[in-house]
């Protein structure tokens, strides 16, 4: 009966297993999911959400951050695209960036929001299990004439 029992968790353990490393590389795909970071200039936190498009070799992926910044608003939206560098099971790593659009607002009485434009680099890695992905990256960004470095980590819930 041990046996059995063995046998049968053991089947139903490489199922799981194989259907999720079958699911993590397909070549196309929606999902979306959250992000949340730092921004290493000074130190500012950010949380935000993402969508993801999967399609061979590369990923759309349109994002926004809200930044949590003293004394203002700050918010990003971010077009990026990334390409897969390599790929092994159900992990990837990955090189991209894109445009970033930036709405900033100081806590001033009678301020306008302004509006930059600019660039961002990034290098990280994902992972899956079933539907449900994780990621990490590393980005610089240059906006205007400022330019910082950001860490982020999020996760996403495959939709298709």
């Amino acid at each position: 009966m041990k046996k059995v029992t063995v046998m049968a968790l053991a089947c139903i353990a490489f199922i799981i297993m194989d259907h999720s490393m079958t699911y993590a590389q397909l070549p196309i795909g929606l999902s979306a999911g959250v992000r949340g970071g730092v921004l290493t200039k000074d130190n500012d936190y950010l949380g935000g959400a993402q969508v993801e498009l999967k399609v061979p070799f590369i990923t759309i992926v349109p994002n926004y951050e809200y930044v949590f910044v003293k004394n203002g608003k700050l918010h990003q939206v971010n077009l990026d695209l990334q390409y897969t560098l390599a790929s092994a099971m159900v992990a990837k790593m990955f090189f991209g960036g894109g445009y970033v659009m930036q709405m900033a607002k100081p806590d001033i009485s009678g301020a306008d929001m302004k509006t930059y434009s600019g660039f961002n680099l990034q290098l990280g890695a994902k992972a899956g299990v079933g539907p449900l992905n994780v990621f990490a990256l590393g980005k610089y960004q240059k906006v205007k004439k400022n330019d910082t470095f950001g860490l982020v980590l999020g996760t996403n819930f495959s939709i298709l």
